[in-house]
């Protein structure tokens, strides 16, 4: 029998033989006791010849040499695929692999893939079983699996609030892109006090961030100025011949927190038509001047009423000139004068018993004004009668 040296196939392989001392044209076509075998062995299937059939055998002393045939393993290749994914929050596995050199209806299952759930990179392990595999030998080329990072954005809010004379601080930030049962706590949100626009410094905390690609989206937050109304206070005074000049305070609505007058910037001041007004009538007092970040400052006009004055009193005069309508009735030197009210259909008289001066004179007519030095403003709302002191 020959040596024969052949690889698993999956099927049975039989050793052959060979014939030498054969002459002319007798031959050797058969032999029993050839090796045969399916599967590997480390040791060689050996013959066993005997009854060697043919042609002009009978003439032949035949010789028997045993040989030998030798299955040896086929050659089985495990390859791992490459496979990208991105972080979910849960387990994943690589899952690819082709099997190559499998013979016959041999089959076989494949485990030790790459698993994991954190982004990184994961190399197979992988393994081969079956009922065959005995008859092989197997390369493993592993695969790997690679999580690659997911994109988680913190975006902030942009809020605007109104002044309050307090700390405010934005909020309502929002994460997209959290996966599984991951959660996280973001902080930085912008702080402020006074009127004007915070930027937020957004930070989030958590376990699990190293799986993610972080972008932050920054918010802001706005305090715009609050409404601060000031009023001129009213003032109501009598003729003096005096001009007014500046106000009579201010009445402010609206400040907060521990905000006082005192923490408004700027100088106040007054226009208006009052400011020189000294005649009786009605004037505005707008208020102005002052200024403050975080106030909108509504300025409102008092009002100055200058009222005529209404003798009713002993009067000092200088010189007085009696307008009693078409004539003048006297002139009188400095006297003092008292006067009582009367109706306008009423005459007057100087009462003779009270006269003690030859300046002095008598007569009727309607109820005028007086008219003199110091006097323009001055209105008789009634008169009677003048009694002479002097």
């Amino acid at each position: 029998g020959n040596s024969r040296i052949v690889s698993y196939n999956g099927g049975a392989q039989t050793n052959t033989f060979s014939a030498s001392g054969l002459v002319g044209s007798d031959t050797v076509t058969s032999v029993t006791g050839l090796a045969s075998g399916t599967n590997y062995s480390a040791t060689p299937y050996a013959d066993s010849l005997s009854a060697a059939s043919g042609t002009g055998l009978s003439n032949y002393t035949i010789n028997y040499v045993n040989g030998s045939l030798t299955i040896n393993q086929a050659s089985l290749m495990v390859t791992g695929g490459n496979t990208s994914v991105t972080y979910t929050g849960a387990a994943q596995t690589n899952g690819i692999a082709s099997v190559t050199g499998q013979q016959g209806s041999d089959s076989f299952t494949l485990s030790g893939y790459a698993s994991g759930t954190y982004a990184g990179t994961y190399t197979d392990s992988l393994s081969v079983s079956g009922s065959a595999l005995a008859n092989y030998d197997v390369t493993y080329n592993n695969g790997s699996l690679v999580i690659g990072k997911a994109n988680l954005t913190i975006t902030g809010a942009n809020n605007t609030v109104s002044y309050t004379g307090s700390a405010q601080t934005n909020g309502a930030a929002t994460l997209s892109g959290q996966q599984g049962n991951d959660s996280f706590a973001v902080t930085g949100y912008a702080n402020g006090f006074h009127a004007g626009s915070y930027t937020d410094h957004l930070v989030v905390t958590g376990d699990g961030l190293d799986n993610y690609s972080i972008q932050t989206i920054n918010g802001v937050l706005t305090i715009t100025p609050a409404s601060l109304l000031i009023t001129a206070n009213d003032f109501t005074k009598s003729y003096d011949g005096i001009a007014f000049k500046g106000g009579n305070g201010i009445s402010v609505q609206g400040l907060l927190g521990s905000d006082t007058l005192n923490d408004l910037g700027g100088v106040l001041t007054y226009t208006g038509s009052s400011q020189g007004a000294f005649k009786a009538d009605s004037y505005s007092i707008i208020p102005s001047g002052l200024a403050s970040t975080n106030y909108q400052i509504i300025w409102k006009e008092g009002l100055l009423q200058i009222n005529p004055v209404a003798i009713d009193t002993i009067k000092q005069i200088d010189a007085v000139f009696l307008n009693l309508g078409a004539s003048i009735a006297w002139v009188m030197s400095p006297v003092q004068f008292s006067v009582r009210p009367v109706t306008t259909s009423e005459n007057f008289r100087a009462k003779e018993s009270e006269r003690n001066s030859s300046e002095n004179s008598s007569g009727s007519g309607s109820v005028g004004s007086f008219m003199g030095y110091g006097l323009g403003s001055i209105q008789l709302i009634d008169l009677s009668a003048f009694y002479a002191t002097d």
